[in-house]
């Protein structure tokens, strides 16, 4: 089963939104960067392998890109939250350079842990949830979590 996660929002799901995600869900969970800026770390204890891996967000412009990526995907949506308009909602997306409806941020987040896959797994569903719902997303569940 795959470990890859994906929330697809119209707010840019920023570090300082992910920071406030995760410290509302898990406050004793631990936060470091990586690959030069590039990738963040979550963890249980400073010196444990790391849990999660949450890659930067990134922007997609391309019309038709978000439909064709979506292809074989099932599409969580967070009750009442609002959905960017490249997937059927009115949020247009902000922080982009076209008119906000073909756009929208694509964030991957990762669980990689070998040693607590359970709980990786648990942190990575909270975690995707509770992004989406905060900026204006939904997620887009690995084969099988349907």
């Amino acid at each position: 089963m795959s470990t890859d996660w994906t929330v697809i929002s119209a707010r840019e799901p920023d570090q300082e939104i992910l920071t406030a995600c995760l410290t509302t869900i898990y406050p004793d969970m631990y936060m470091r960067m990586y690959g030069d800026g590039l990738a963040m770390e979550l963890l249980d204890d400073p010196s444990a392998e790391p849990l999660l891996a949450v890659e930067l967000p990134r922007l997609v412009r391309v019309t038709g890109e978000v439909t064709r990526l979506l292809r074989g995907y099932d599409v969580s949506v967070v009750a009442e939250a609002a959905l960017p308009a490249a997937l059927g909602g009115t949020e247009p997306t902000q922080g982009g350079r076209g008119n906000g409806t073909d756009e929208c941020w694509w964030t991957e987040i990762h669980a990689v842990s070998a040693a607590a896959p359970a709980r990786a797994h648990e942190v990575l569903d909270l975690l995707c949830h509770t992004l989406a719902a905060n900026t204006a997303g939904a997620v887009l569940l690995p084969e099988g979590r349907a």
